[in-house]
């Protein structure tokens, strides 16, 4: 039998170029970094580039971040979330992370804007609301890599809340048994977290926010992709036998 077949959706290509000459590649590149080594196999599709598939033959789903905003409704934006939905439907188990987690939220009926209390630029501290098989082995308060100005601000309906911060309401939601949505970037390291602090250094003191501070509080995390290695375990290598 084949190893799980895991479609990775590029919305964009990363402002870090010191991280993608450091790590190699964009930001499907370091999903499979994590994701590979799990036993499975994956697929970029990009979705500004285009075009997408009609159907695909993939166990499972990841849809990255993004330099753009889901509110501004760029037309390949508006195309690849009416093309996710289509695969909700289908019942793909799916994971979105940042970008992919506000598009989903709105695909599914919720809403993204900047977020009310303000960019989260840096590591925080993430409060689960709820056990659940994307946290396995997570304890209830975890620090995460967060690189995001713009936020879920309503649910879809017949989502749930699964964690929140201190300036996020929704840093993760699920829908169904085979959706899951997170603010934060599993992918993400120490060095790529600072790079994009310093790249955000004006926009952070604008909002009322001191980047050194921020900078001394990017550390490694001893969790890692411990989320990514429960999508495939939880949700995926499930559907693939």
């Amino acid at each position: 039998m084949a190893p799980p077949l895991i479609g990775i959706l590029k919305m964009g290509s990363t402002r870090l170029s010191e991280t993608r000459a450091r790590r190699g590649g964009d930001y499907d590149a370091w999903f499979r970094s994590s994701l590979e080594p799990l036993g499975v196999r994956c697929v970029t599709v990009d979705a500004v580039a285009g075009p997408l598939p009609d159907t695909v033959d993939w166990d499972g789903m990841v849809i990255t971040g993004s330099p753009a905003s889901v509110h501004h409704r760029a037309p390949w934006s508006e195309a690849a979330g009416a093309w996710v939905a289509a695969r909700i439907c289908d019942g793909l188990p799916t994971l979105g992370v940042c970008y992919g987690h506000q598009l989903i939220a709105d695909v599914l009926g919720g809403e993204t804007l900047p977020n009310p209390g303000g960019p989260e630029v840096g590591t925080f501290e993430v409060e689960l609301h709820t056990d659940d098989p994307l946290f396995a082995g997570l304890p209830p308060t975890f620090l995460a890599h967060l690189i995001h100005f713009d936020a879920v601000t309503r649910l879809p309906p017949g989502a749930r809340a699964l964690a929140r911060s201190d300036r996020t309401e929704v840093q993760a939601f699920g829908v169904g048994e085979h959706v899951r949505c997170v603010q934060w970037h599993p992918e993400f390291d120490a060095p790529g977290t600072r790079e994009a602090l310093l790249q955000d250094v004006e926009a952070l003191r604008r909002a009322g926010q001191d980047p050194e501070a921020l900078l001394q509080g990017v550390v490694p995390l001893p969790y890692g992709t411990r989320i990514l290695e429960n999508f495939v375990r939880g949700f995926v290598q499930g559907r693939a036998q």
